[in-house]
Formats: C-alpha cells, structure tokens, sequence
C-alpha cells in the first residue's frame, strides 16, 4: 500500500503480512510511518494505492466495526478514569471477577493492586493520578486483554516507562506469543527483540525486514539502531 496527502507521501509500496498468533514488529525512528500503519489496520485511514487483505478478504468488502472489534489497542498515552481499578478493567462491563484478576496478573498488575486496601475497587483519581506511569499502563493492557482480542497493536506502548517497568511489561506481552497476534510498534529495540519477526521502516518506506538476528548481521540501519541503544 501507498499513502499520501496531496503531494507529500506518507507511506510509499509498503507490503508486509501479519501471521495468525505471531508477534510481529514495526521498528524505525519518529516519523518513520510507524503509527500510519496502525491506522490503516485500524480503518482510520484508507491506502491511496493498494490493498488491505484479511484472510483473503479485501478490507473495503467487510463491516469495519467487525475489524475493530478482533483488536485490542494499547498507546503510549493511556486513558484511565476517575472509578475504580475494576469499572477501568471491565468498562463497568462484565463483573466477573476470576476474569478481570486473570487479565491482570497476565497484565502484571495484580500484585500492586491487591496490595492497595481497597484492592479492585480502588478509585484511582481523575486520570488515574494515585497511580504511577507503569500501573496506569499495566491497567490499560489489562483492559485491552478483558475484551479478549485476537490482534493485540501496542503503539508505541512502553516508551515512556523507566526500564524495570518496561521489562515487566514487556515480559507479559512476550507470555502472551502464540495465543494471539501481537503487532508492536515501537522505536526502542529492546522491546522488539523477541519478536517472530520484524520490519523497519525508514521514511515511509519498508527499508529491511527479518528476525531480530538476521537484520542484525546485516549491518545496516537497523543494527545502527541496536548499537545507537546499547541493548
């Protein structure tokens, strides 16, 4: 696919697949084209060339809002409301409480929430302000894993975390390879380094592709970036 507006190209022939229950990565500096590509999964944006296809299918031929019902999304910037740990869990959806403590301890946040004396039904202030940085992200993952999707896209999703935070969190989204497709977007390497596969994209364009070792020996950019971040 191609995207564009007006004369500025945003994405150029970009052409990549998502296997069914891989965790696959999009790599590349700020303002490589990264989140675009998450919006054109998404259907926020359309392709100016090409196509989308999912199982075969042509995305302009399927209900959008069944799309966006198989995928779970986790940004940077999360949004935690002034309710309890569990209303921001469920979505004052299902109360089962087995299911919410599940996503949470897949989600690692279960041991700082029990600790707390109101435990699950903590208010955690307008947004989330008793809660640090890495517990509002781990809430939010936890959210995203309630809905049980089958594509789980993290944008972006643990930049603005410190490093033992980070690791933490990224060891939940590792445990989760091979249950569901994982799509991780990301500028940090370290985060990235497990992942099935991996594409790097470089001014709108799909510059390298391959797994981590591959692009690796390959000494390009992609090996600048590892060696630039001491990972």
């Amino acid at each position: 696919v191609s995207l564009s507006f007006g004369e500025f190209n945003v994405l150029e022939n970009i052409n990549l697949k998502i296997p069914k229950d891989k965790m696959i990565a999009i790599v590349g500096e700020s303002g490589a084209g990264k989140s675009t590509i998450v919006d054109l999964i998404c259907g926020l944006v359309k392709p100016s060339k090409g196509s989308i296809i999912i199982d075969g299918k042509d995305f302009q031929d399927l209900n959008i809002n069944d799309i966006r019902s198989l995928i779970g999304f986790v940004a940077q910037d999360t949004i935690i409301f002034n309710d309890s740990i569990e209303n921001n869990i469920s979505l004052w959806g299902d109360d089962n409480q087995e299911r919410i403590s599940n996503v949470s301890r897949i989600a690692d946040a279960e041991d700082f929430i029990i600790k707390k004396e109101e435990k699950y039904q903590t208010i955690v202030g307008d947004k989330g302000e008793k809660l640090s940085g890495g517990q509002r992200q781990r809430i939010s993952i936890a959210r995203e894993l309630f809905k049980d999707p089958q594509i789980l896209i993290l944008d972006e999703a643990t930049s603005a975390l410190d490093t033992k935070t980070e690791n933490r969190i990224k060891q939940s989204i590792e445990s989760l390879q091979g249950s569901k497709t994982i799509l991780a977007i990301s500028h940090r390497i370290s985060t990235i380094k497990n992942a099935d596969y991996i594409y790097l994209i470089h001014n709108g364009i799909l510059e390298e592709e391959g797994t981590f070792n591959q692009l690796y020996e390959l000494n390009k950019r992609f090996r600048r970036m590892c060696d630039g971040q001491e990972i």
